[in-house]
This record gives structure tokens, sequence and C-alpha cells, in this order.
């Protein structure tokens, strides 16, 4: 599918549909009673008779997890705090973790919650790859409120994975699936990797246990969070406070009605109409500021995603593989331009593009580190010669630039469908490129087909999230995208692992393998700076905008009590919106609008 709108007329589009979306409200429908202590917010999921509760098989639980089922603990990367849920304390080892969790919990269903119900969430993981298997021995229950995690191998995250990771099966459910994977464990450790026979008949093994297990359809979910589904429709998920939660008497929300979130112009016509307590959909500038204007209780809250986006260059195809080619565009593009067209609440980037976002350098990346490095500051000028030094040519009357060779260069930038702000990333970008002299055109892949077709090398140019701390706030998860093995900038952009650093030559690939071992912080600090160094230096990715998570709040229609933005707790939103809501309401910080 190839896009071909203009910057202009996206705009333009904008201002239509907030038409569109305000005649539909005003002629729609007379305003719903507002339901005290109901919170409205919007997700999506299997439409029923497909609903059901396995949170394994697909179509299973959908946006209802995180008010269902809850982790031991919720972290803060931003302050590297955590907020106790299921588990009570922690005691780190140096090859464990011992947890301690909360007494008295039992599931939806009345059984009482143990320490085995996380072992068996954990030995399922298993069977689903969870990246924490790549270090995690085993799982010791000595009782009923204690869990040890055993660890092969020391990694800065390991702790954080399994404490935030979501505790969703009971043993006395899943339990005929989780006390198969010793056996399976057993049989993989012993496997020669080089028998291919061997692993192909583990592989078919551990499929048919899996194919057993997504055949399990619960027609519920059951879990031991603070709500319970009461109904699944085609429009809503209602889900009641469950009355023997462990901690009910902080919980003063009594429903949670999730409505179906279709497109973020469905979600934005929902906030216009003063229908969402709380919902997180990209949304533009103007689009954004309607919403505030109508409903005088919203509040737009922002944090940071720890995220940053931009453009992955394919170093294995001329003439992006042409390193003054790569540094060319990164002074065509007005990176604060793109910003603005993509994604208006983003923070503006400088003129550096690591693998660290901008706003969380401070605290891995020295003063020092900046002395040497390229500057890729917004100036046509510099470009122009860089890629006439580099023996490209320019068709002046056609405003055309030119191969070493004398060929019309002619740019393909591609962008997954269904993600508007990478499309407008793009699509700003194209402008540019374009208008300078190096014409580009869009192109916009199925959601499901774009990790494939980029990876595979089929493009110029891909819109893609570039540096992400993600939930853990640790640099190791966000270089391991672009230098790890199979990771998704790093395939695609195709830079060898090979690399001359300062003279002599390193290895990328094995500096990002050590990184997510490491924890002496000297050496830790050494890899950020050499990786963040050369992903500057030969640009496998411009980085363009960091994100901001938009969040919009409203306040004293049905539910009253919001944090104010500067609360640390929004520093938990990478983690998943909508677990932080449900950890606001178990904390007795929302409450029924009028209440105290």
């Amino acid at each position: 599918m190839n896009c071909k709108l203009g910057v202009s007329q996206h705009f333009l589009m904008t201002k239509i549909l907030i038409a569109f979306i305000i005649l539909l409200i005003c002629s729609g429908c007379a305003e719903r009673v507002a339901e005290k202590g109901v919170f409205y917010t919007a997700g999506n999921w299997d439409i029923p008779p497909a609903y059901h509760g396995n949170p394994w098989a697909p179509g299973g639980v959908g946006v209802a997890g995180p008010f269902v089922h809850e982790p031991l603990f919720v972290y803060i990367p931003t302050c590297k705090e955590y907020i106790s849920r299921l588990g009570e304390s922690f005691i780190e080892g140096p090859l464990t973790l011992t947890v301690k969790l909360k007494k008295g919990v039992t599931w939806h269903d009345g059984e009482k919650f143990t320490s085995r119900d996380v072992k068996t969430t954990f030995y399922i993981g298993y069977l689903k790859n969870w990246e924490v298997w790549r270090n995690l021995q085993d799982i010791e229950c000595p009782d009923d409120s204690t869990v040890i995690f055993k660890w092969n191998r020391i990694s800065p995250v390991n702790n954080i994975r399994v404490l935030t990771e979501t505790i969703t099966s009971p043993h006395h459910i899943f339990g005929e699936w989780a006390d198969l994977i010793p056996d399976l464990r057993e049989k993989e450790k012993n496997i020669d990797k080089n028998d291919e026979k061997l692993l192909l008949e583990y592989h078919k093994e551990a499929q048919k246990v899996r194919e057993v297990l997504y055949k399990y359809h619960p027609s519920l979910p059951i879990g031991t969070g603070p709500f319970e589904i009461g109904k699944v429709t085609a429009s809503d998920i209602i889900l009641d406070r469950y009355e023997h939660y462990y901690e009910v008497s902080n919980v003063h929300i009594e429903k949670i009605r999730i409505m179906r979130w279709g497109s973020n112009e469905v979600v934005w016509s929902y906030l216009m109409a003063g229908e969402m307590d709380a919902v997180a959909p990209a949304c533009p500038y103007d689009v954004a500021q309607e919403i505030l204007k109508r409903n005088p209780g919203t509040t737009l809250i922002t944090p940071y995603d720890m995220s940053e986006f931009g453009l992955i260059y394919n170093c294995k195809k001329y003439p992006t593989k042409d390193l003054n080619f790569r540094k060319a565009i990164a002074h065509i593009i007005n990176r604060d331009m793109v910003r603005q067209v993509a994604y208006s609440y983003g923070e503006t980037v400088d003129d550096y593009s690591f693998g660290i976002p901008k706003s969380f350098r401070k605290e891995w990346l020295s003063e020092n580190f900046y002395k040497d490095l390229t500057r890729y500051d917004y100036n046509q000028g510099k470009a122009e010669k860089i890629l006439l030094d580099a023996g490209y040519k320019k068709d002046v009357r056609r405003n055309v630039w030119l191969t070493t060779d004398g060929k019309d260069i002619n740019l393909e930038i591609v962008s997954p469908a269904g993600l508007n702000d990478l499309i407008l990333l793009a699509e700003a970008s194209s402008s540019q490129l374009t208008k300078f002299g190096i014409p580009s055109q869009i192109r916009v892949i199925p959601l499901d087909l774009y990790g494939t077709i980029v990876q595979e090398g089929n493009f110029d140019l891909a819109a893609e999230n570039g540096s992400q701390l993600s939930k853990y706030g640790h640099p190791s998860m966000s270089l391991n995208r672009f230098y790890y093995k199979e990771s998704i900038i790093g395939k695609a952009s195709g830079l060898t692992s090979k690399i001359n650093y300062k003279g002599r030559e390193i290895d990328t690939e094995k500096l990002a393998e050590e990184l997510n071992e490491v924890m002496d912080s000297k050496r830790r600090d050494e890899i950020v700076s050499t990786l963040s160094y050369v992903t500057n230096e030969y640009l496998p990715f411009l980085t363009c905008y960091e994100k901001r998570i938009i969040i919009f709040t409203l306040d004293g229609k049905r539910v009253t009590g919001w944090p104010k933005e500067n609360d640390k707790i929004w520093g938990a939103a990478p983690g998943g919106v909508e677990s932080l809501y449900c950890t606001m309401i178990v904390k007795g910080m929302l409450k029924p609008a009028g209440e105290q």
C-alpha cells in the first residue's frame, strides 16, 4: 500500500475529522448519566464467542488483564522504586531473589493463592520462551508465601523481570501443563545443540504441550486482581469489584467499564464526549486541544515513554549503505519539524543519534563523552558539501541528486500501517528529502508483515521505535535493539558487528551481550559509551523525537483523585497504562467523584 498524502493534507484531514466528531457528538446522542464510582477506559479484545479466559492462548483476556491479574511489584524506572502488589518484600542475593508474598490472597474462584501459583506462571512462561529463562535456573517454593528464584548467570535486569511479571496461572487450573516443564527442561539441557534430529524431536514435543494448552478456553479469566469480569460483549467489558480482594478496603471504585477502542479516532470521540476517565491514544495537538476545551475536568498527562522514534537506515543497500549519504540525510532532515508533524507532544532531540533516549543520558553518559562526537545539526549546506565531496552530483535543472555514476536517486521509506505517528514521521521525512532533491516515496506495510519486510532488507529507510529503555530503565534493553543478534534494528540495518572504534576493531554484538550481564558500573558505563559512540558515528538509525505517553484523565465526573503530573507514580507508565490505573485504584488514590 502506498501513502501519497502530503503533510498539509494530513492537517486538513485532521481538521475535517474534528468537525465530523463534534457533529457526531452534538447530533449524537444524549449525554450518558455519569455513574459515580465507575471507571471508564477503552481497549480491544476478541469479540464473543471468541473471547476466553486463557491468558496463554491467542485472543485470551485482552485489555481486561491488568485489572484481573497482578504482578508481584510495579516498578518505577525513573526513580528505581517498587510498588507492592502480590509481593510483600524481597531480598536480593548474588544468584538468588527471595520474594515474600502477601497473605490472605485468593483467586477469584475462592482458591488460596500460594507460591506454587507463581512457579506455575513462570514454568508455562518457559513453554512460551520467556526471555527470563535465559538466565533463570529454577524456582523453589519452601512454603506457601515464599518464592526463591535461582539464577544461572547474573544480569542487571534479572530481578526487575521477575518482580514485574504478571502472575496469571493458578496451579489448580494450569498445573497439568506446568508439571510437564521440568522433564522438558531436562531434555533440552541434555541435547547437543548440533544434533538437529534431537532438537527437532524436542521442539515437536514442546509444541504438542503448547497446542493442548492453547485449546483450553475457560469462559472468563481467573485472577487475584481487584476486579473480576462480569460481562463481555462486542462493545463493552464490565468488571466488578472483587469483594474478597485482600486489600478491598483500599478499592473505592466499584466497577470498570472498558469501551471498544476501534481506532484512535473513536477514542477521540469518547474523550470529546466526556466518556473516558483515563485513556492514552496517540493524538495530534489540535485534537488534544479540542478535547481539553470541551471537557474542563480533563487533564493531559505526558510522562516519558523512555523511548525515541526515528528512521532505520538500510546499511546493506546503496546509497544508504554509504556512511556519507547517511550523514547527509541526518543534516537534511529538520527533526524538530518531523516531531511537530508526527508527534507534537514528543520531546525535541539534540544533534546526536544514540541508543539512549536524550532525557536519560545523564545517568549513563559523562560530559566528556560528547567531546569528539559528530553533530548532526539541521544544515542543508553541510549536507550538500558532504554529498559533493563523496562524488554525488546534482542535476540543478531538475533539482534531483544523482549517484556517483550519474543515476537518479530515489528512496523508499516504509512504515507500519495503523501507527499514525510513524506514518507521519515517514511522510514528513519524505517531504523534506524530496524538497532537497532526493525523491522519496512512502510504502505503508500491514503491521503483521512490517517486521519481516524490514528485517529482510526490502527498504531504504524505515520508520521505527529506536532507543527504548522500556519498563526496566536499563541501557542494555535499548542497545540490544541496535546490536543484539536477531534484534529488529540490528538485523534491519545490516550494520556489521565488526566496527573500527577509535583505531581498534570491536565486536558490537559481543559488547551488547556483555552489557546484559555486567554488574560493575565502571565497565557498564564503558560499554554504554562505546556502543553509543558507534551508534552516532556509524548511523544505523536517525533519532527524530523522544516519545512521551499521552494520557487524558477526567476528574470529577465519575472518579476523582488523579495525582499531579509531577507525581513519581507516573514514571511507571512505560510498564503499561492500564496496569498503572489499576495500581492507583488499589492504592486508594482514585475514588468516586465527590468523595474526599
